[in-house]
């Protein structure tokens, strides 16, 4: 291709043609590129945010059960506590009642009892 001021018309055309059609390649590389790169990140981003969104149903979904499971510990520790209790009151105190009056008892045979000795 001649780059002197003796070009035709018809060649300028042709010359501006090619460059052109040049430029729209280049142009068309450089959007799909662009494109590639867009898209890979917003995979990237649509991932990241569908994994949080699923973490987060999970975390919600798991409170929940745990609030569930932890109420129904709460209550069956309260009835736990509550027939504890009443079977603690059922035992009258921390010694034998029982022994010690039989004891008593035993004490009070001894004492008034007869002596062999006689006197």
């Amino acid at each position: 291709m001649r780059r002197t001021h003796e070009q035709s018309t018809g060649e300028l055309v042709e010359a501006f043609s090619k460059q052109a059609a040049e430029l729209a390649r280049k142009e068309a590389r450089l959007a799909g590129a662009e494109l590639r790169r867009k898209a890979r990140w917003a995979a990237i981003g649509a991932s990241i945010a569908s994994g949080a969104v699923g973490f987060a149903t999970l975390a919600a979904g798991s409170l929940t059960a745990a609030l569930v499971v932890g109420c129904a510990y709460a209550a069956v520790a309260g009835f736990l506590a509550v027939v504890g209790r009443g079977a603690l009151h059922e035992i009258d105190g921390p010694l034998p009642a029982r022994t010690l009056e039989t004891l008593r008892e035993d004490a009070a045979w001894l004492t008034t009892r007869p002596s062999s000795s006689g006197r």
